[in-house]
């Protein structure tokens, strides 16, 4: 649970886009907390999970991520 709240907090804040607070692209690092996000709510038998793969996969488009086809696979292959 604790995993859930510290990934709703990131989400919420935009961490993964300030990583650095300076001039170099982080936006590569937002997606992957939906993902996490979702494996955190499966752990806990949420349905909350199809939502987070949800938004996971929606945010690529071109397919060119190796957790992709795990999220979704948990997803029923949607």
């Amino acid at each position: 649970k604790f995993a859930v709240l510290k990934l709703i907090k990131a989400l919420r804040r935009g961490e993964a886009t300030a990583v650095f607070l300076d001039e170099n692209p982080t936006y590569h690092l937002f997606p992957p907390i939906h993902y996490y996000l979702g494996l955190a709510y499966e752990g806990l038998k949420s349905p909350e999970a199809g939502k987070s793969f949800r938004a996971f996969v929606e945010t690529k488009p071109d397919g060119q991520d190796p957790l992709l086809a795990d999220a979704r696979r948990r997803l029923g292959g949607s």
